[in-house]
């Protein structure tokens, strides 16, 4: 990436910052998924992988920030969730946690977060986000599975249809 972003200036305190809120979400995360070994999560707006780092599995994480994805303890690839470079239906399961508030055009990012997904995904939103009533709006147009209330966030675990459509 040629110009820093705003997460790339504080990637060096990112988990200082917000390790334990990320990872009170990861705890919410993990017992909505219900994960086994074997299947393969895509952490979309990964940052350093704490959102998916409960998760005992096989994870790949994308995200638009180069210093963040250098702590992250998994595969990585730097990309934007409006262009997800995976092939339809690769992944059992998507997680994007407090980060689709960030998203150019989170309609678009939710539309590719169901594409590459097989099974299901889980999607938290950012309460204080200016964005979170329509963002709540968009991702409980999906068939929703379970829904838990966090202090920052609210955590949507959502059904993938088996044919694709753009929500």
């Amino acid at each position: 990436m040629s110009t820093p972003n705003y997460y790339d200036q504080i990637a060096a305190s990112y988990n200082e910052l917000h390790g334990k809120e990320q990872l009170a979400k990861a705890a919410i995360v993990a017992k909505m998924l219900a994960i086994k070994k074997s299947e393969l999560i895509l952490d979309v707006g990964c940052g350093t992988g704490l959102a998916s780092s409960l998760l005992d599995c096989r994870k790949i994480g994308i995200d638009t920030s180069e210093m963040l994805l250098k702590q992250a303890a998994m595969p990585t690839v730097i990309a934007s969730a409006e262009q997800i470079p995976f092939p339809d239906k690769s992944f059992d399961h998507c997680v994007c946690i407090s980060s689709i508030h960030n998203f150019a055009n989170p309609r678009k990012a939710l539309s590719e977060m169901i594409r590459v997904t097989k099974r299901s995904a889980v999607i938290s939103v950012l309460r204080k986000s200016p964005r979170a009533a329509m963002l709540l709006k968009m991702v409980r147009r999906c068939k929703v599975l379970n829904e838990a209330a966090e202090q920052h966030d609210i955590v949507i675990h959502i059904a993938i249809p088996k044919i694709y459509k753009s929500p």
